[in-house]
């Protein structure tokens, strides 16, 4: 589906691709201590498109490529 995902890196090293729906997802997950990072939104053609985004983001966000 075409749309706009988030997502973030779990602490327990998953990661999680949402639809967005607005700016306070992000936030609360920003101040969770469970999430070790956030990225997006961004725009994806398809779920697939959304997770290979999201994850580089949060890759590279974190320094691991």
């Amino acid at each position: 589906m075409i749309g706009q995902y988030w997502g973030y890196h779990h602490v327990n090293d998953t990661y999680m691709i949402k639809l967005y729906y607005g700016p306070v997802e992000i936030e609360e997950a920003e101040k969770s201590r469970y999430v070790a990072a956030v990225a997006g939104p961004v725009w994806a053609k398809d779920r697939q498109d959304a997770i290979d985004q999201i994850v580089c983001l949060l890759r590279k966000k974190q320094g691991l490529y």
